[in-house]
């Protein structure tokens, strides 16, 4: 059994997916599992791994180089490249040059670097050469064992979920969500995360609040059909395909731009659809609304690819990254401590 210290500044969005799911299946695992914000000396202890997750915080790089005395295994954690951050996301003015200089430092000190996918690998790279890409997989406790039911009738629901970092790209999809609920009256779209200011006033624009962890996919449950619009920029060809993921294991179809992050996953026509500009979208998401048959045919193919992507079958590809090849039996002694 390892002791393994996950060093996170949050609980919520990409930390919870990068930190906090794959600790809690290294838990179930028997793994002695630690998450915490600022680390002391009892945890650090006869520590095996060290995993900092995207995390710059002052003082972390001399415990980093004191762990990588004591001979145990130190990792860098991030699926967002914080170097090349859209202008228009809120955490652009966070990213200082100090802070990213220390991050910087800090990435270069860790004995391996984890990523979500290739792309972010490759800007990694020229800091440290030892980055293992480890993909985003779904924590099987606040996911639906089934699939939603089909809804065969008109009375839709076109969703889009996410935060106010999609800015820019909702400019993308806003303009063909208000020509498809002019042409089709029972059409519902339904903005998950969204602030208001993003859309003007329309009877049949619903706005859903930021929710909890466990209470997401229930959210999601509520489309019938989900977008994912990404614009082309190089910070969005680092990130994953977790939207058509999530929307995939509840049971909705996805259109979603023709980007790096969806192209490896989606087979056009098959368990989803590729969309390079407007007329695309108004073509995939039409035949989509217009047919039950084919949002039936698509969910399934894609739902059956998302159960590839749980924590539950995938948690021995962070133990062999960290190290401990050989898994270990459950244990009551496995814990998880903030």
């Amino acid at each position: 059994m390892a002791k393994i210290l996950y060093v996170v500044d949050s609980y919520c969005g990409s930390i919870w997916y990068r930190g906090h799911a794959p600790g809690m299946a290294l838990k179930t695992l028997g793994h002695d599992v630690i998450l915490a914000d600022r680390p002391d000396e009892r945890m650090l202890a006869d520590l095996d791994v060290l995993i900092v997750v995207h995390n710059h915080r002052p003082g972390l790089l001399e415990v980093i180089k004191d762990m990588n005395k004591r001979g145990a295994t130190t990792v860098f954690e991030t699926d967002d490249d914080y170097w090349a951050i859209h202008p228009e996301n809120p955490a652009a003015s966070y990213w200082t040059a100090e802070r990213l200089g220390e991050m910087n430092r800090i990435v270069r000190e860790c004995s391996v670097v984890t990523v979500s996918t290739e792309e972010l690998a490759q800007v990694v790279r020229p800091m440290n050469a030892n980055v293992r890409v480890l993909r985003n997989m779904l924590p099987d406790e606040h996911w639906p064992a089934e699939r939603k039911l089909p809804n065969s009738g008109d009375d839709l629901v076109l969703g889009w979920a996410g935060s106010p970092s999609h800015v820019a790209d909702m400019r993308i999809i806003l303009p063909v969500m208000k020509q498809l609920l002019d042409e089709y009256p029972r059409l519902t779209v339904r903005l998950a995360g969204a602030p208001e200011q993003w859309s003007d006033p329309h009877p049949r624009i619903e706005l859903v609040p930021w929710v909890k962890v466990e209470e997401y996919a229930s959210v999601l449950q509520g489309f019938d059909i989900g977008v994912a619009p990404v614009q082309d920029t190089r910070f969005n060809r680092c990130k994953s395909d977790l939207k058509f993921v999530e929307y995939s294991i509840v049971g909705i179809p996805t259109v979603a731009s023709q980007v790096q992050s969806y192209i490896g996953s989606i087979k056009p026509g098959v368990n989803g659809y590729l969309a390079r500009n407007t007329k695309d979208w108004l073509k995939h998401l039409r035949r989509l609304i217009e047919s039950p048959d084919l949002r039936e045919q698509i969910a399934s193919e894609a739902h059956a690819y998302a159960q590839t992507r749980l924590m539950s079958t995938n948690v021995h590809r962070w133990e062999k990254t960290y190290g401990l090849d050989v898994s270990v039996e459950p244990s009551e002694t496995g814990s998880t401590r903030a």
